[in-house]
């Protein structure tokens, strides 16, 4: 059963935004070809409280940050994400910093951990620490045309407990992430949910 999630630390490349698919490796692509995952702004309109991005570059890059804000920046969606909603952004120059940042965010949160949820592709970053947290996890496995997972750590296993999505239209079904209201309407304190 899942409680009520009062956080949400969002991983942004193959989660909110299709950064593999669209652009190919190369930056220049974000104005014309980066979109958002499907459903990415219809869920943050439905659950707009307590959401926190999380991004990483790598630290040898030296546009990395700039690249980043470029990518958050394009589909007006900051206002999700400030501080007086709860949430925040952090963009950090490595897999292991954004790993400690969400470390110490829950730490420092108040909030009981199976009252935190992490949304993200990756099962050697976010979603791995997220499990090792105790926090609840939905792995993020967009499709391209074919159907195909077309993520880069598509191979990658994820050991522990998770919901498994493929847009985010489809975490839409799970009231807990949801408004309060719509998560009152289904059960006060707890939902249950599919696992993979």
């Amino acid at each position: 059963m899942l409680r009520y999630c009062r956080r949400k630390y969002i991983d942004v490349d193959d989660t909110a935004v299709r950064t593999t698919r669209d652009l190919r490796g190369d930056i220049n692509r974000v104005d014309d070809y980066l979109t958002e995952a499907p459903g990415f702004g219809d869920f943050l309109r439905w659950s707009p409280e307590g959401n926190v991005l999380l991004s990483c570059y790598e630290s040898t890059d030296e546009l990395g940050r700039a690249f980043q804000e470029k990518k958050i920046g394009k589909f007006g969606l900051l206002d999700y994400f400030t501080k007086k909603r709860g949430g925040g952004i952090h963009i950090l120059g490595s897999p292991d910093q954004k790993m400690e940042m969400l470390e110490r965010l829950v730490r420092d949160s108040r909030l009981d951990r199976d009252e935190q949820a992490v949304i993200g592709d990756r099962p050697s970053c976010e979603l791995g620490k997220a499990i090792q947290l105790g926090l609840q996890v939905y792995r993020m496995k967009l499709l391209d045309d074919s159907g195909e997972f077309e993520g880069k750590y598509k191979d990658e296993a994820l050991d522990g407990p998770h919901v498994e999505v493929n847009t985010w239209c489809d975490l839409m079904q799970y009231p807990n992430l949801g408004p309060l209201t719509s998560f009152s309407q289904v059960s006060p304190y707890e939902v249950g949910a599919r696992r993979a």
